[in-house]
C-alpha cells in the first residue's frame, strides 16, 4: 500500500484514532489538535497536508452533520470545534446511516493496520449499557413537574435475531409514555423496545414536532432546567428529523387520505423522506397504511420486540 494514495477520510480516521490511543483519558480533541497531529504523524509521507483534510475533519467525516456530499461517519462532533471517533451507538444524520465508519485495513499503510482491532475494542468499551442510555433517562422525568415518584422497568425476554431492524422512527406518543413513567404494560414495552434497539445497534429517529411537544410542558411551567435536560437526553440518543421542503410535499400528498390526521401526516412525512425500517406509534390508528419509504408501521402493543 503506497502511503500517498491513502484516502483523505482514512487519513483523518488514522490521525484521530492515533490521538485516542495516545491519550486514552481524553474524550475528544479540538480541530486544531487534530490538524497538528496530522502534520506530526505524516500518514501520507508528503507535505504540505492535502487541502481537503481540514474540510474532512470539520464536516465530511462527521456523523452528526448533514452530508455535503460525503456520507462518512468516522467522527462525532462533541461540541463546537471538537471531535472524537464515531461509535456505533452515537447519533448520526439519517443520510449517513450506511456511511463508512473505519478504513479497510488493506487500503491503509501497514504501520497503522493495528488501529483497526484497537478501534473494535475501543467501541466496545464505549458502548453504554442499556440502563445508562440517555433516552431511558427520560423515563418518569415528566412526573417531576407533578412531584410524583418514578417507576421500575419490566424485564422482557430477548429478541430473536431475525426480528432485527436498523432505522426505527418513534411517534410522539412513545415519548409521552416514557415521560409519564407509569409502571404499565405499554410504558414497559417502550422501555424494552429501546433496550433491544441499543442491543442491536439500531438508529432511533424522531421528528422536530415530537421534540417541540416534549418541551412544551416544562416551558409552560417555566422549567428551563428541565427543558435543557430533555434536550440533552434526546440529542444524545436520537436523530431529530426536520420538517423540510421534501417533507412538506410528502405531507400534502398524505393529507389526500382524509383518514390520516395532520399530526400523523407530519410524522409520516418526516419518516418517509429519510426512509425507515419501522415506524412505531402508540395505538392502532395507522394500521394497514402503506407509505413510501416506510417498511412497516406498527403499534407499541403489537411491535415484535
Amino acid at each position: 500500500m503506497k502511503r500517498n494514495v491513502v484516502r483523505v477520510a482514512d487519513e483523518v480516521w488514522i490521525v484521530v484514532a492515533h490521538l485516542h490511543r495516545r491519550f486514552p483519558d481524553r474524550d475528544d480533541f479540538s480541530i486544531s489538535e487534530i490538524m497538528k497531529a496530522a502534520h506530526a504523524l505524516g500518514v501520507t509521507g508528503t507535505t504540505p497536508l492535502r487541502p481537503s483534510l481540514k474540510a474532512h475533519v470539520y464536516h465530511h467525516c462527521v456523523a452528526n452533520r448533514e452530508p455535503s456530499p460525503g456520507r462518512y461517519k468516522m467522527l462525532l462532533e462533541t461540541g463546537e470545534g471538537r471531535r472524537r471517533l464515531f461509535r456505533p451507538h452515537d447519533p448520526c444524520h439519517p443520510l449517513r446511516a450506511k456511511g463508512k465508519t473505519q478504513p479497510d485495513s488493506r487500503e491503509i499503510p501497514k504501520a497503522y493496520t493495528d488501529l483497526i482491532p484497537w478501534y473494535g475494542q475501543w467501541c466496545g468499551v464505549g458502548t453504554p449499557p442499556s440502563d445508562k442510555d440517555p433516552l431511558l433517562g427520560l423515563k418518569g422525568l415528566g412526573q417531576r413537574l407533578e412531584e410524583s415518584e418514578g417507576t421500575r422497568d419490566a424485564e422482557q425476554p430477548p429478541v430473536p435475531r431475525e426480528q432485527l431492524t436498523r432505522r426505527v422512527f418513534w411517534d410522539t406518543g412513545l415519548f409521552a409514555l416514557l415521560l409519564e413513567g407509569a409502571d404499565d404494560v405499554r410504558t414497559n414495552r417502550v422501555v424494552t423496545l429501546r433496550k433491544r434497539m441499543l442491543h442491536r445497534g439500531d438508529q432511533l429517529l424522531m421528528s422536530s414536532l415530537t421534540l417541540s411537544a416534549v418541551l412544551e410542558k416544562p416551558m409552560q411551567m417555566g422549567r428551563e432546567d428541565l427543558m435543557r435536560e430533555y434536550e440533552e437526553l434526546i440529542g444524545s440518543g436520537a436523530t431529530v428529523i426536520p420538517f423540510d421542503q421534501a417533507a412538506a410535499s410528502t405531507f400534502a400528498w398524505l393529507r389526500q387520505d382524509h383518514s390520516i390526521q395532520p399530526h400523523d401526516a407530519y410524522q409520516l412525512a418526516c419518516a418517509s423522506v429519510v426512509g425507515v425500517d419501522l415506524f412505531v406509534v402508540d395505538d392502532n390508528r395507522l394500521q394497514g397504511k402503506l407509505i413510501p419509504g416506510i417498511e412497516s408501521i406498527q403499534s407499541i402493543d403489537k411491535v415484535r420486540i
